[in-house]
C-alpha cells in the first residue's frame, strides 16, 4: 500500500517523478523534434540529388572528351576492340605456356633421366657362381 502512494514512481523514465503536465509537454517536444529531423533529412536528400545531377553531367562530359565515346555504338565498338585484345593476350599466353611446358618435359626426359638411361643400358656382369663343396 505504501508503494501505491508514490504517484508516477512506476511510470517515470528515470529517478525523477514526472507529473501529467510534464509528460504532455515532453510528447509535444518529441513531436517537434521529429518534425524538425524529417525536414532536415528532406533538405539533405534534395541537396544530394542536386549534387549528383550536377556532378554526373560533369563526369559524362569529361568521359566523352577523354575517350571519344559519344554514343552506344561507340561504346560497343570500344568493347569489341577490348574483347579482341583480351583474346589475343590469352592466345599468346597459352602459346608461351605450351612451349615452356613442352621444353621442360623434353629437358626432363633428356637431362634428368640421362644417368638412369645410361645405367640401364650398361651390360651387367654376373658374378661367377661359387662351388660349394660338401665335407664328409
Amino acid at each position: 500500500m505504501y508503494r501505491e502512494t508514490w504517484e508516477g514512481f512506476y511510470s517515470s523514465k528515470g529517478f525523477f517523478v514526472e507529473d501529467a503536465t510534464n509528460e504532455k509537454n515532453s510528447q509535444e517536444e518529441v513531436a517537434k523534434s521529429m518534425e524538425q529531423k524529417r525536414e532536415e533529412v528532406t533538405e539533405n536528400v534534395r541537396r544530394n540529388a542536386q549534387f549528383i545531377q550536377e556532378e554526373s553531367e560533369k563526369i559524362r562530359k569529361e568521359v566523352r572528351e577523354r575517350t571519344g565515346i559519344n554514343s552506344t555504338e561507340d561504346l560497343k565498338r570500344v568493347a569489341a576492340d577490348m574483347m579482341r585484345l583480351a583474346s589475343e593476350c590469352v592466345k599468346e599466353f597459352m602459346a608461351g605456356y605450351r612451349k615452356g611446358r613442352d621444353d621442360e618435359v623434353e629437358k626432363m626426359l633428356t637431362q634428368y633421366f640421362q644417368g638412369l638411361e645410361e645405367q640401364a643400358n650398361k651390360p651387367k656382369r654376373r658374378k661367377p657362381k661359387r662351388r660349394v663343396l660338401k665335407k664328409s
